[in-house]
């Protein structure tokens, strides 16, 4: 099987049709896990994928989890208090 590549000049030009809706959901995700505080101690967070369960359905970024830098509590970042 011979594979031909595209020049770059034509993906570039055909990527710009499409609106990237991943940086949009990505930024939004960023500044609301910012925010985020321990549900325990108040105190600061740390996010990251959720190893247990990284991918769900319908949803276009992965799962997070928090862990905070005090008391080490981890929870979903989403949970009410």
């Amino acid at each position: 099987m011979i594979l031909k590549t595209m020049p770059q000049s034509e993906i570039f030009s055909m990527r710009q049709k499409y609106k990237d809706t991943l940086i949009d959901a990505h930024n939004k995700q960023q500044e609301f896990l910012k925010n985020v505080k321990c549900l325990k101690c108040n105190s600061e967070t740390q996010s990251r994928v959720n190893p247990v369960m990284p991918f769900s359905k319908n949803k276009v970024l992965p799962n997070i989890i928090s862990k905070c830098v005090e008391c080490a509590f981890e929870f979903d970042p989403y949970t009410d208090k």
